[in-house]
């Protein structure tokens, strides 16, 4: 995935986050610093029953840059075909 053209070098996105693991009410969580595809993609198919996200707006905000109408469609597919992917039969996404 390319990333769009005046967005935030990822180094300095992850500079101070580094994966954690976190215990809450007995479970454990795990909060990771990286791109959502290449995160969301390792995850096991139909498990989740719910997601919940919130994509870039891709309108050049300075935190994220701007792609082409293209590039942003086809990123956007990718993400909403994992996504599906991910969701379990009964599950619900929120976008």
């Amino acid at each position: 995935m390319r990333k769009a053209e005046g967005a935030p070098s990822t180094d300095i996105l992850t500079e101070n986050c580094q994966q954690q693991d976190i215990m809450l009410r007995e479970r454990q969580y795990r909060l990771a610093c990286e791109d959502n595809l290449s995160f969301i993609e390792r995850l096991p198919g139909g498990y989740f029953k719910l997601i919940v996200t919130s994509p870039p707006y891709n309108i050049g905000k300075p935190y994220e840059g701007q792609l082409s109408m293209q590039e942003y469609i086809e990123q956007q597919r990718q993400v909403i075909t994992e996504c599906v992917r991910l969701l379990a039969e009964d599950g619900s996404i929120c976008w």
